[in-house]
């Protein structure tokens, strides 16, 4: 027993490939990126994976939670997966390109450095209030390694 006429039911099925595109289009997930192009191959690896000495001075890719980003260039975030925290100086390439920190969760590629991050230095006030106001991220910083972002993802 058919309900439709033969005439209905082939207008369904030319419509099911326009149905699949919007679904499959609507379900991508788009990243915005910013700054160099991709050159690290490996899967993002943690905050905590990071911030090990067997990762310095390596080309990572790096995801975390933004805890807090720099309230005047946009120059800095601090990343932290709830064991680790990290601060991660942004590139001028992607400063440059003025990215608005929209999501919670992001992806950064770059380098992992031993650098001490000098009370004087431009910003360091801003990063160390922001840090302060959250508590608990303050006290697992390590303030003497430091992210140096080449690529920034949000998706």
């Amino acid at each position: 027993m058919n309900s439709l006429p033969g005439n209905g039911r082939s207008r369904i099925v030319r419509y099911v490939p326009l149905v699949l595109i919007v679904i499959l289009v609507g379900c991508s997930s788009k990243r915005d990126a910013y700054g160099a192009a991709s050159t690290v191959t490996d899967k993002a690896c943690s905050v905590s994976s990071a911030v090990n000495e067997v990762s310095y001075e390596k080309k990572v890719r790096l995801h975390g939670t933004v805890g807090a980003v720099c309230p005047d260039d946009g120059c800095w975030m601090v990343l932290h997966d709830g064991a680790n925290v990290i601060r991660v100086d942004l590139s001028d390439q992607i400063v440059s390109q003025q990215p608005r920190v929209h999501t919670q969760e992001v992806t950064v590629e770059g380098v992992v450095r031993q650098k001490m991050i000098e009370p004087n230095s431009v910003g360091y006030e801003a990063y160390a209030h922001s840090c302060q106001e959250q508590t608990a991220l303050s006290r697992k910083l390590n303030p003497g390694v430091v992210f140096e972002a080449y690529r920034l993802e949000m998706k």
